[in-house]
């Protein structure tokens, strides 16, 4: 069960615009919308995501209320697919959560916004399964035999820390992500 926030409790579907009278209307997105829209997209870029979800999350943060998967394509005009699946991940990442509105049967949601959570999310979600591949990778590579590779006796020995080093970086990096998680927070 979605958990009614503590937010939009109060709110009815008439006061978080979803009235039938307004479901054929698209609001143009404000000065102050476009921009903070374009801080999370430059944002989920860099962090080689696709824009879709910075446009999506960017939009839920500037929003005052809750929105529907509806309202979002409409104000963003993207496609129901990118807007689908856009809010998938960021679920996923801990990025949004459900709200609940009275008198609506839509799915509504409202962006997280503290920084240790959007952080937590996206090391748990992203940025861990990759360490745990570059680990096994890593393993797999301290296991071979580095003879045929290397012409000489000190190549060999070079490649051999090489190797070492790339297994130790992961397991660092698992130790030292959390830290800055809690630091962000």
């Amino acid at each position: 069960m979605i958990p009614v926030s503590h937010h939009s409790a109060e709110l009815t579907a008439e006061e978080a615009g979803a009235d039938d009278a307004d479901a054929g209307k698209e609001a143009v997105l404000g000065v102050h919308e476009q921009e903070i829209v374009a801080i999370f997209v430059q944002l989920t870029q860099a962090l080689g995501a696709p824009r879709s979800l910075g446009e999506i999350y960017g939009l839920l943060f500037a929003s005052p209320v809750p929105l529907s998967a509806q309202d979002i394509t409409g104000r963003l005009k993207i496609s129901k697919g990118s807007v689908s699946q856009g809010l998938r991940f960021l679920r996923t990442w801990g990025a949004i959560k459900p709200v609940v509105i009275m008198g609506d049967r839509r799915e509504f949601f409202e962006p997280v916004v503290e920084l240790r959570q959007l952080v937590s999310g996206f090391i748990r979600e992203r940025i861990q399964p990759e360490l745990e591949t570059w680990k096994a990778r890593a393993d797999a590579l301290g296991n071979s035999d580095f003879a045929g590779m290397a012409p000489d006796e000190a190549q060999r020995e070079i490649m051999e820390n090489r190797v070492s080093k790339l297994q130790t970086w992961p397991k660092r990096a698992m130790t030292v992500l959390p830290i800055v998680a809690r630091l962000l927070g």
